[in-house]
């Protein structure tokens, strides 16, 4: 197990935010990490709820139960693309931005850097609900104060087995701490399985590519297209069946545009995929 040797931390660097999706199973699904520079300070608050029972003139049991996450985000500006993005703003006609007070925020993971005293710390907080963004513009007096802008939300966090979790630390000695920037790792407490991805039956101005095949370390049980994720880089593609049994799995995709794409599992029941592949796709000229 990597060890967070930190006695103290300090420093917020280094957000990005990525888009979260869930299937009709609640398997969770995310856009590969954009950068949003500026951040000043985040916040992340946990309320609990303490029940005592009295006996013998004596705090006999106590019960301390988390009920609920809540957090803000300090930036020195969001950028237009991530409130169009992330809170639907949109673009008017003679060149504006509207906030649409009708338009619902869709749910984020953010991951972000600390520093510490020892190494630095990545930290990813999973299934954020926005709410609005708030700011303030006041008149210059003497010298010029910036005007930041605070995104408050609230955190619902992700199914991993039968548990459920908000915020996951990485020191730099964990396995997932390189890939953090380039694909949101799904946490998992099983064995990890590491895999390979190749794929199959397209090439580079010639056809197109039909699927992408995987080969585990270990053998793999109830794998379904749900739990693999293909974010789109600089190409894109639609998931479609998958077949398989073993250490062999074949995924099928359509509409490939060609280019990069990065392919990572949702870890579930005593599976644990840390990993992530980019694999090269293929589209027919």
């Amino acid at each position: 197990m990597a060890a967070n040797t930190n006695i103290v931390e300090f420093g917020l660097e280094g957000v990005r935010y990525s888009l979260t999706t869930f299937d009709a199973s609640g398997i969770p699904s995310f856009t590969s990490p954009v950068a949003e520079p500026g951040a000043v300070d985040l916040t992340f608050e946990v309320s609990s709820n303490e029940m005592k029972f009295y006996a013998d003139n004596i705090a006999y049991y106590t019960l301390n139960s988390l009920s609920g996450r809540t957090g803000s985000l300090e930036m020195a500006k969001f950028s237009d693309a991530f409130k169009k993005a992330v809170l639907g703003y949109k673009e008017t006609a003679d060149g504006g931005l509207a906030e649409v007070d009708s338009a619902k925020a869709k749910a984020l993971t953010l991951s972000f850097i600390g520093d510490g005293d020892a190494h630095r710390v990545k930290h990813v907080i999973y299934n954020i609900q926005p709410g609005h963004i708030e700011r303030s513009h006041h008149t210059n007096e003497e010298g010029v104060e910036v005007e930041t802008e605070v995104l408050p939300f609230t955190v619902i966090g992700i199914k991993v087995g039968d548990d459920r979790v908000a915020h996951v630390t990485y020191p730099t000695t964990a396995a997932g701490y390189d890939g953090i920037d380039s694909a949101v790792p799904t946490p998992a407490f099983g064995t990890p399985i590491t895999f390979s991805v190749e794929q199959v039956g397209g090439e580079s101005g010639v056809t197109k590519t039909a699927s992408i095949d995987f080969t585990f370390s270990d053998s793999v049980v109830g794998l379904t297209a749900g739990h693999i994720n293909v974010a789109s880089g600089t190409g894109s593609a639609t998931k479609g069946t998958l077949s398989g049994n073993g250490t062999s799995w074949s995924l099928e995709i359509s509409n490939p545009t060609e280019g990069n794409v990065t392919v990572s599992i949702a870890s579930f029941g005593t599976y644990a995929f840390p990993d992530f592949k980019v694999v090269t796709i293929y589209a027919a000229p």
